[in-house]
């Protein structure tokens, strides 16, 4: 026959063989009757409070809702005694006048709220000044996300237009890179790296040879110029003689070619020799 009953070991509900059945095993071996301890409820309540978690006891106490065995150093202080005994109460064995201001505690107090203190309707004001403050502050969040909705096609339409500018940016910055390649390439009949120090090389006379050109260019340019203003000033003296003398003689186109002197002069010279012949005449007249 089985009996189910609370086992003290485990303290848990299970089967055992009946009581009488193991009291007949001892009585052949021994004439000592044996306790029967599981009819005691004092020892089945003992067994229900014991401690088989195997945690320490400070841990196991602070599990189970109870103060600690011995408060610590760190905790003798009022505002920790106060925690205790607002945790655990009377079980702390604090006293509780601890957790009410010393009189020299009050004394503070009362100076703070006398100097620091302020009324009533100054305290309603600054809440609803502080309160205002963060209303406004919401309203101005909500224009501008209204406002940003208001102008997001526009603000769409531009991100695709500079996405469209960068990526136009770069295929123009790797036609580039390509055409340097190929000019590379083309000057020293191989393939070259972009980071050598040949292409570094290269740019430069071709830099050089740009300047030069350049140079060439304004050069041509300025001699251009002071022949045209060359043959202004042949126009203009000519015209000064024909009007000292009073007759007439075939009028000088500006723009015709000026035939090149015999004895070689440069354009300099002529251009001197026009304005000392120009000054002769105005100081005769």
């Amino acid at each position: 026959m089985l009996t189910t009953i609370l086992c003290p070991r485990c303290v848990r509900f299970i089967n055992h063989f009946s009581v009488a059945v193991l009291q007949i095993r001892y009585i052949s071996t021994t004439n000592e009757t044996l306790p029967t301890p599981l009819d005691d409820d004092n020892d089945i309540n003992d067994n229900i409070n014991r401690n088989i978690s195997r945690l320490p006891d400070d841990v196991y106490r602070h599990f189970k809702g109870l103060p600690p065995l011995e408060i610590k150093e760190q905790y003798h202080t009022r505002t920790k005694l106060r925690a205790l005994w607002g945790k655990y109460g009377r079980k702390t064995d604090i006293d509780p006048k601890l957790c009410w201001p010393t009189q020299d505690e009050m004394d503070e107090i009362i100076d703070d709220e006398r100097v620091y203190n302020m009324e009533l309707s100054e305290k309603i004001k600054i809440v609803k000044e502080r309160r205002e403050a963060k209303q406004k502050e919401a309203d101005q969040i909500q224009a501008k996300v209204e406002k940003n909705l208001k102008n997001m096609p526009k603000m769409i339409d531009d991100y695709h237009k500079r996405t469209i500018e960068r990526e136009r940016a770069k295929k123009a910055e790797i036609k580039v890179k390509n055409d340097l390649a190929e000019q590379a390439r083309d000057f020293y009949g191989f393939s070259v790296d972009p980071d050598d120090e040949r292409m570094q090389f290269m740019l430069l006379q071709l830099e050089e040879a740009q300047k030069a050109e350049d140079k060439k260019a304004r050069k041509a340019a300025k001699k251009l110029e002071a022949h045209q203003q060359l043959q202004k000033l042949m126009g203009m003296a000519s015209t000064t003689e024909d009007t000292s003398e009073g007759g007439t003689a075939p009028t000088v186109d500006p723009l015709a070619p000026i035939p090149e002197p015999k004895d070689k002069e440069t354009d300099m010279k002529l251009f001197a020799k026009l304005v000392s012949e120009r000054m002769v005449i105005v100081i005769s007249r």
